[in-house]
């Protein structure tokens, strides 16, 4: 993982106002903090995608279909995966350059509807 950021007096000036820059997220997700930006956020940071190829308890998702910033690339464990509406379940994620991979050993509960068009998973890193 490269090295966290400083949090500095400014930040946390800008953020007991309320104030946060998502430069300072951007940031903080590409050297991979996914503490420091939970910290900014005040709450897990939160992956989504619509693009599912699952074999057993590895899903694969390549990069280019996510719908927001993954953090850089590195092994996380901790995280949660969120299929729909429900309830999350533990996992570990590997990011990649092109392609996110989420293990996890609840493969009864990763269940995929074939005849929804439209799915959204999302992945809470924290």
């Amino acid at each position: 993982m490269v090295s966290a950021l400083t949090y500095t007096e400014k930040d946390s000036k800008s953020k007991e106002r309320g104030q946060v820059s998502s430069t300072q997220v951007r940031h903080a997700l590409a050297a991979g903090d996914v503490k420091y930006v939970t910290e900014l956020l005040g709450r897990p940071h939160r992956v989504i995608s619509r693009v599912i190829t699952s074999k057993g308890g590895r899903i694969s998702l390549q990069t280019s279909s996510l719908l927001n910033l993954p953090p850089g690339n590195g092994v996380y464990k901790a995280c949660s995966l969120i299929i729909g509406d429900e309830h999350p379940i533990s996992c570990k994620v590997v990011v990649e350059t092109w392609n996110l991979i989420i293990e996890t050993e609840e493969v009864e509960q990763v269940r995929f509807c074939k005849s929804q068009e439209f799915l959204l998973l999302g992945i809470e890193f924290g």
